[in-house]
């Protein structure tokens, strides 16, 4: 019984490395007969018009922007944690608010606007600070 199974099991190897062996061979012709095509080569380039530079130029500025956004999150992030600890708010994220506001009022609407931004928040800041709200106490009520 053993002998029978190991005689069986070479055969099926034997048949599985001529198949390959075949697929190999097939490749290889393969590869030959397409790589000397130089018709083939020229299919594969494309041409570049000036739309495709604008769509390109477009996303890698919209990329650049987004990764400003995203550090200026992080500062404004970070700058939020540094308050609660008492540190100060970093510029970039303020001349950024100014920029945008800039181009979105003018120039001379846009510091006005941030100014009264500015002053309402810091209104807001002082009263909540001084009257301590006492925040819900985070424990269950049914005890």
């Amino acid at each position: 019984h053993n002998v029978a199974w190991w005689k069986s099991r070479c055969m099926a190897l034997e048949y599985e490395n001529n198949i390959l062996r075949e697929k190999l061979r097939e490749l290889a012709h393969y590869g030959q007969k397409h790589n000397n095509d130089p018709d083939e080569e020229d299919a594969l380039e494309f041409q570049v018009d000036e739309g495709m530079l604008n769509f390109i130029e477009h996303s890698i500025r919209h990329k650049m922007e987004l990764k400003r956004n995203r550090l200026c999150d992080e500062n404004a992030k970070d700058s939020k944690e540094g308050n609660e600890n008492g540190g100060h708010i970093p510029e970039l994220h303020d001349c950024q608010k100014i920029a945008n506001a800039q181009d979105l009022y003018g120039s001379a609407s846009g510091i006005k606007i941030v100014s009264m931004e500015t002053a309402l928040q810091a209104t807001l800041d002082r009263l909540k600070d001084s009257s301590k709200p006492h925040y819900w106490p985070n424990i269950p009520l049914k005890v």
